[in-house]
């Protein structure tokens, strides 16, 4: 997919007429609910942060955005690209973006801060080193699933 060329992981999720909010597009709450699909599918696509509790150290969100380009309304499929621009111990920064299938046009574009999370002892961590070789896995090699 041309537009996505640059992600490295990609996300199709269908819109719900449940989606759209009265404006009758929709709503921006949802956007952020495909950027988190997106990012949790890419997780485990990675096979290296397993679900809670299966796990000490997981991903935690710490700041997202979004930059809206053009609406979209039901009925549609979106594609969600995923990328990690920096990861380390300290974090992840990924960026995202929307294409609308009925459009075919890149509709919103999103980005966020990840830290490494021990949920047992309820504070930040590191992020492991299998998660950061994985992620450099799928940022040089694609999807995988």
């Amino acid at each position: 997919m041309e537009l996505f060329k640059e992600y490295p992981f990609i996300k199709e999720i269908p819109v719900f007429w449940g989606d759209m909010d009265s404006f009758r597009h929709v709503n921006n709450v949802v956007y952020f609910r495909w950027f988190e699909i997106a990012r949790i599918a890419y997780f485990e696509n990675l096979k290296a942060f397993r679900p809670l509790p299966d796990i000490n150290v997981g991903p935690i969100l710490v700041k997202t955005s979004a930059k809206y380009l053009k609406a979209i309304s039901y009925p549609d499929t979106v594609s969600v690209g995923v990328k990690s621009v920096f990861y380390s111990e300290e974090k992840i920064e990924q960026i995202y973006a929307i294409m609308s299938h009925r459009k075919n046009v890149i509709c919103t574009e999103g980005n966020a801060t990840i830290f490494g999370y021990n949920y047992k002892a309820m504070k930040r961590a590191p992020i492991p080193q299998d998660v950061l070789k994985a992620i450099e896995r799928i940022e040089t090699q694609g999807d995988e699933s």
